[in-house]
């Protein structure tokens, strides 16, 4: 089912291959519109979930960053009290 055109291709119509991700198999019931909807939410719900993974990692990084820099400066200024 073409989500955009609101057509099918049948298997003796496809003359070539295709990776279309507008193509998908037909949910029993459901108009086009409600196909659509479902892709664009299902899209939306993927491309959330990577780019919240993504800022975590960042985030996590970061943090790892500061946790060393305050490691690093703590120890620089208990070396320099006791040999002071």
């Amino acid at each position: 089912m073409c989500l955009w055109y609101q057509f099918r291709l049948e298997e003796d119509q496809v003359w070539e291959s295709r990776e279309c991700s507008d193509f998908v198999e037909r949910i029993p019931d459901v108009d086009p519109i409600g196909h659509f909807r479902y892709k664009v939410s299902r899209d939306n719900l993927g491309s959330a979930y990577r780019i919240s993974t993504s800022a975590r990692r960042r985030a996590n990084l970061g943090l790892v960053i500061s946790v060393v820099g305050i490691v690093i400066a703590a120890t620089r200024f208990v070396l320099f009290l006791l040999g002071g």
